[in-house]
């Protein structure tokens, strides 16, 4: 239990601080247009607006749910340029109306119904042109695993890709009362990890 308290304390630390530090670097967002990004030009800022993103709902990828009843908790859709078809980023969300849309139309096997929702909700579905602000995944945020596997789902996906969480912005209270409460844990662990000196007095 001693050294779980130590290992929760350091987690909490580094995340927090990660947090600050992107806080910190990223008072604004930094614009760029889809069109003039390439593989070997990748945003190193991590909290960007990307324009002229182009995308489809129905290209978007999703990992089952806990209960796995076949329905996404959270998509991720390839932004396309209006230049080529190589997707350097992917749109992460878990914004219900979004989620109720791809999960109606994915859902139905009878493709006359499904055919149907599409053109209902086409709106919602197909976009183009669009600006898409939110905060890039790394550090402890970026899932290695998870990243090999949405690589693997397309041959259009650039091997450094990133992921962008759908209208998010940095934190700055959050993450300070985090890192204060990860220094604390961490005082309270190492104390119970330091021998009582009065435990072996006669």
């Amino acid at each position: 239990m001693k050294y779980v308290l130590l290992a929760i304390s350091l987690i909490i630390i580094f995340g927090a601080s990660q947090g600050i530090y992107t806080y910190i670097q990223n008072p604004e967002p930094t614009v760029y247009n889809l069109d003039n990004i390439s593989a070997k030009e990748i945003p190193q800022e991590k909290w960007i607006t990307l324009t002229n993103c182009d995308f489809s709902l129905l290209d978007a990828a999703f990992f089952e749910t806990t209960f796995g009843n076949g329905l996404a908790d959270k998509i991720y859709i390839p932004l396309r340029s209006s230049n080529n078809d190589t997707i350097i980023a992917l749109l992460a969300t878990k914004n219900q109306n979004i989620l109720d849309v791809y999960n109606l139309v994915q859902s139905q096997r009878d493709e006359q119904k499904a055919i149907v929702y599409i053109e209902e909700y086409k709106d919602q579905i197909f976009q183009e042109d669009r600006e898409l602000t939110g905060l890039v995944r790394f550090g402890i945020d970026l899932d290695n695993k998870e990243h090999r596997k949405l690589h693997a789902i397309n041959d259009n996906i650039v091997g450094n890709f990133i992921i962008i969480d759908y209208n998010t912005k940095p934190k700055s209270t959050l993450y300070y009362f985090l890192l204060g409460l990860g220094i604390l844990i961490l005082i309270f662990a190492i104390k119970r990890l330091i021998p009582n000196s009065h435990q072996n007095d006669p």
